[in-house]
């Protein structure tokens, strides 16, 4: 039996309003934040009747999820997302069955952004890797603080918006291309550790995965950051804990566990240097 796509809760919902569009202007319909518990959670383009040449981003902050197109089925894990026009055929995504933790994500529909996205889509594949702290990832997610309220936008605010959002994408497929061997190594540790982040980390499984000596990996990662690969694992969970504190149900217990914690006193003694506020104030505060 088919699955028909289902209207589940947001985290956060911001609906845009394009002041007097221009006919050959992009322009982004919504903004939102999903976290995802349910295997309802499923679209296939081919029964979406909503797409009317409309066009997506959907990035994940936390937990994972499965995107499919006629090249393969991929893991949407965190510093993941995925471009697609919303009634391609050939596009299936959704919550696993065998999830154990929330798929949080942010994403964007736009509207006239068709022959960018399928050219995108077809030279570069549709999923793409971008750190958290990518600021296009940050300024989506600077939109949570109008939730439920329609916010309006001018052409041109609209045009730079997505307009943006394909830069960084475009950015990131190519990178490959231009890196140095050590900003390689940098980019190739952050993105496991962002796919890595709920579990305890070491060096050496990070060395062992690239395939490179501790000491190099450490070296060449600080060289590139400015920090060790273990500060920066610990800044990294800072900075998901505090996103989780504001925008989930998760008890401090709970998000605790999700970032791979076992130690409650050893974690709300960093976070409270590193945020000025214990977990508990800081929820309370936010």
């Amino acid at each position: 039996m088919e699955k028909k796509p289902i209207t589940l809760p947001y985290v956060w919902n911001t609906p845009v309003n394009c002041v007097h569009p221009l006919t050959a202007f992009p322009y982004p319909l919504g903004i939102a934040a999903q976290s995802i518990t349910t295997c309802d959670y499923y679209f296939e383009g081919r029964l979406r009747n909503d797409g009317n040449r409309r066009c997506g981003f959907q990035y994940t902050l936390d937990g994972s999820g499965i995107f499919q197109d006629s090249g393969g089925e991929y893991e949407i894990g965190p510093g993941k997302g995925f471009l697609w026009q919303i009634d391609d055929p050939e596009t299936i995504y959704y919550y696993p069955e065998n999830s154990r933790k929330p798929w949080r994500f942010i994403f964007i529909t736009f509207y006239n952004a068709m022959d960018m996205t399928m050219e995108m889509c077809s030279r570069f594949g549709h999923v793409y890797h971008l750190a958290p702290e990518n600021p296009m990832i940050a300024n989506l997610r600077s939109f949570s603080r109008f939730d439920g309220t329609m916010i309006e936008m001018s052409s041109g605010e609209c045009l730079n918006l997505i307009s943006g959002i394909f830069a960084e994408l475009l950015a990131s497929a190519q990178e490959n291309v231009h890196e140095s061997p050590s900003t390689s190594i940098a980019r190739r540790v952050k993105k496991y550790i962002h796919e890595h982040l709920g579990d305890s980390f070491t060096l050496k499984d990070a060395a062992d995965f690239l395939k490179i000596s501790q000491e190099h990996l450490s070296r060449t990662f600080k060289k590139e950051t400015g920090m060790s690969p273990v500060e920066y694992v610990k800044n990294e969970k800072i900075k998901m804990a505090c996103e989780l504190l504001k925008s989930s149900p998760l008890s401090c217990k709970e998000i605790l566990t999700e970032l791979g914690y076992e130690n409650s006193s050893y974690f709300t003694r960093i976070f409270r240097k590193a945020v000025g506020k214990s977990p508990s104030e800081y929820r309370l505060k936010r």
